[in-house]
């Protein structure tokens, strides 16, 4: 079977639903709020020095050089968040996919195309989520941060990305794509739910998303 046979489990889908909603949404770590403030007050004291001193003086160089080495981490920390973001949500697909049907492989899950189809067999389409394809796209983006931190064959099939294009500034895509994904994780339960039956309202949020 691979649809639910007991009640229990729908309670257990909505615990995971609103488990990785609460998890998604700290991925905004305090180590990037910190590195933007020693950035920001390296570019104050820049400023400052350079009105005091003129542009030539050595204080000045010096703390450009610290303003450049926050930005590198910056830049490395979305990264990272965008990493983590693509593995939180490749992580609750998968577990939502062993609750709901019989998985006999569950490496196979980890590739998204097998993953989809698992979903497509059961009646469920995760490309019906609300924004499935800033979800996507996020998934791709992650891929090449991995491979080389250049911009893919297949992300670059996307609006606003560049074939071999390097993955440079990500805090732009980061902050337009992070608040999207607890709307689709939701989402995501909620269309499993309804396969098998069961209703849970959707958040606010949610709703306010879905009627927009």
């Amino acid at each position: 079977m691979s649809i639910f046979k007991e009640d229990t489990r729908c309670a257990r889908l909505r615990r995971l639903g609103t488990y990785r909603r609460a998890a998604v949404s700290k991925l905004e770590t305090s180590a990037l709020d910190a590195l933007v403030e020693i950035r920001n007050s390296a570019q104050e004291r820049t400023r400052r020095i350079a009105e005091e001193e003129g542009d030539d003086s050595w204080n000045v160089f010096f703390e450009s050089f610290a303003v450049d080495e926050a930005n590198e981490a910056i830049t490395l920390l979305h990264e990272l968040l965008v990493l983590a973001a693509h593995k939180a949500i490749e992580q609750h697909l998968v577990r939502l996919a062993k609750l709901a049907f019989d998985v006999s492989n569950e490496r196979e899950l980890y590739k998204f195309s097998k993953l989809k189809a698992l979903f497509r067999k059961n009646s469920i389409q995760l490309e019906g989520a609300i924004h499935f394809h800033c979800i996507n796209e996020l998934r791709l983006v992650a891929n090449s941060v991995k491979h080389g931190g250049v911009v893919s064959k297949e992300l670059a099939a996307l609006p606003r990305w560049k074939l071999n294009q390097k993955l440079w500034d990500l805090q732009p895509f980061y902050k337009r794509v992070i608040p999207l994904v607890p709307l689709f994780i939701e989402h995501s339960v909620i269309l499993v739910e309804e396969a098998c039956g069961c209703y849970v309202a959707p958040s606010s949020e949610l709703k306010e998303a879905l009627n927009a």
